[in-house]
Parts: C-alpha cells; sequence; structure tokens
C-alpha cells in the first residue's frame, strides 16, 4: 500500500495516540508508586507534560500525514479524544491497581487522607460522606471530567497553535 492509499482519520490517529498515552500513564504509575514517589510535586509536571506531548504528537501526526493540513476542528477533536482515551485507560488501571492487586496501598492512602480531614476539623460522618468522593471508582470518573476539561483547553490552544488551513484555491 501506497501512502496515497493510506485514509487518515482524526478518530484513527486519536485512537492510537490515546491507548500509547493510556498505557504510558499506566507504566509511569507503576514506576513512580515503586519507587515511592506517587505524591512527589514533579510527577505533576511529567504526568502533565506528557499529556501535553501526546496531545501535540496526535495533532502533527495527523497534520504531517494530510498534506501538512489541519483544521481547528480536526486539531481539538484529536486532543480532547487522546486525552479522554489515555484518562479512561489509565483510570480503569488504577481501580484494578487499587482494589485487586494491591488494596493495602489505597487503605494507607485513605489513612493519610482521613488524617488530612482530622486536621481540618471533620467529623467522623463527614469523613464517612467524603470518602464516596476519594475511591478509585469516583476518582475514574472525576479523571475523565478532568480529561474532558483539561484536554479540552489544552487541545485548543495546540490545535490553535497547529492549524493550517488549506487554500481556497
Amino acid at each position: 500500500m501506497t501512502k496515497e492509499n493510506i485514509s487518515i482519520t482524526t478518530s484513527k490517529v486519536a485512537i492510537r495516540y490515546g491507548l500509547i498515552y493510556g498505557l504510558v500513564s499506566i507504566a509511569i504509575a507503576i514506576i513512580s508508586t515503586v519507587a515511592n514517589m506517587r505524591e512527589h510535586p514533579l510527577m505533576n509536571i511529567l504526568t502533565f507534560g506528557i499529556w501535553i506531548a501526546f496531545i501535540v504528537l496526535a495533532v502533527k501526526y495527523f497534520k504531517d500525514n494530510s498534506e501538512g493540513f489541519i483544521t481547528l476542528g480536526q486539531g481539538f477533536g484529536i486532543g480532547l479524544l487522546v486525552s479522554v482515551i489515555g484518562n479512561v485507560i489509565s483510570g480503569i488501571f488504577l481501580i484494578i491497581y487499587f482494589k485487586f492487586l494491591n488494596p493495602e496501598l489505597w487503605e494507607q492512602q485513605l489513612e493519610k487522607i482521613r488524617a488530612e480531614w482530622e486536621k481540618q476539623g471533620m467529623d467522623e460522618k463527614a469523613m464517612e460522606f467524603a470518602e464516596n468522593f476519594v475511591k478509585p471508582e469516583a476518582m475514574l470518573l472525576f479523571g475523565i471530567l478532568g480529561a474532558l476539561l483539561l484536554g479540552s483547553i489544552f487541545s485548543v490552544v495546540i490545535a490553535a497553535i497547529m492549524q493550517k488551513k488549506k487554500p481556497a484555491f
């Protein structure tokens, strides 16, 4: 097959890069856990940097394989799909990890969270209610919402920078 015969679509590119981004996110989560660096501030910077890099790579790949052109909408769509797919994959992994592979780590995390809440003066009933929002399943939901919100912001900025419209003539 020649390059001209290969049909490239925004969804194919986004799915490919979203899957890779999800797998890389899982690898980073495992490495940061093993290295006991999950709460290190540099991990947040690294995580966001990789997220942005995968959006850029996906948009660039589409642009390079579309005669050098990409619209704002195409770039935005690619970036948002990469964000959602990657974050859903890593979120599902975290549920599996905390619920089945290493529930002790989740209990340790919950103890730290509860200690912080106690320092803030939360009573037991309020802490029990708040625990519903920090369970791994809730973290997946908030991860998806974050992917939609931050992914939209990252994607529109990246798409605006990288867009190049086809000339009318």
